[in-house]
C-alpha cells in the first residue's frame, strides 16, 4: 500500500513522519487491514494470496488465512481499524476508516496518535465519527467531480 497524502510534512507534532510516496504494509497498519477488510473479495483474496508469497515479515500473518479473515471481518463489522491489537508494542496508535465514492473503495483515512494521548472513550464517540464524516465529505467529493467530469464530455 502506498501513501498518497499525508499531513506529517505540516504537523509540529509527528513523532514519526511518513511521507508521501511511502509503502505501509498492508496486514500491519490499520489502513491496510481496512483497505483488505472492504475491497471486493476477488481483490482482497489477490493480495492476500500475493502477500502471503512475501518475505516481509509484517506479510507473515497472510500465511494464515482463517486467522486473517476473521480479523478482516471484525473490521467490517465495526467499520473501521486501529493498530493496537494484542501482541503489538508501539509509542503511538492508528485508526482508519474507508473512503467510497458511488459504493467502490476509494482510499482509506487515519489518524496517527501516541499512545495515551486519546482514551478509548474519544476515540469511539469523538474521533472515529469524525473520521466518517471526513471519509464520506471526501468520497461525496469524488462522486461531484466524476459527475461533474461526465456531463462536461455529453456536451
Amino acid at each position: 500500500m502506498v501513501v498518497h497524502e499525508t499531513t506529517d510534512a505540516r504537523s509540529p507534532l509527528t513523532i514519526r513522519p511518513v511521507l508521501p510516496g511511502r509503502r505501509v504494509s498492508m496486514l500491519d497498519t490499520a489502513s491496510g487491514r481496512v483497505f483488505l477488510a472492504f475491497c471486493p473479495q476477488e481483490q482482497r483474496d489477490t493480495l492476500l494470496d500475493l502477500l502471503a508469497l512475501s518475505d516481509d515479515p509484517r506479510d507473515a500473518a497472510a500465511r494464515r488465512p482463517q486467522a486473517v479473515q476473521r480479523d478482516l471481518k471484525a473490521v467490517r463489522d465495526i467499520g473501521y481499524a486501529t493498530s493496537s491489537r494484542p501482541g503489538r508494542v508501539r509509542p503511538w496508535r492508528a485508526v482508519a476508516v474507508p473512503v467510497f465514492a458511488k459504493e467502490r473503495l476509494l482510499a482509506t483515512l487515519s489518524l496517527r496518535y501516541t499512545e495515551g494521548a486519546i482514551r478509548e472513550v474519544r476515540l469511539l464517540g469523538e474521533i472515529i465519527p469524525r473520521l466518517r464524516t471526513t471519509a464520506k465529505a471526501i468520497g461525496q467529493r469524488f462522486e461531484e467531480a466524476f459527475a461533474a467530469r461526465e456531463s462536461a464530455r455529453t456536451v
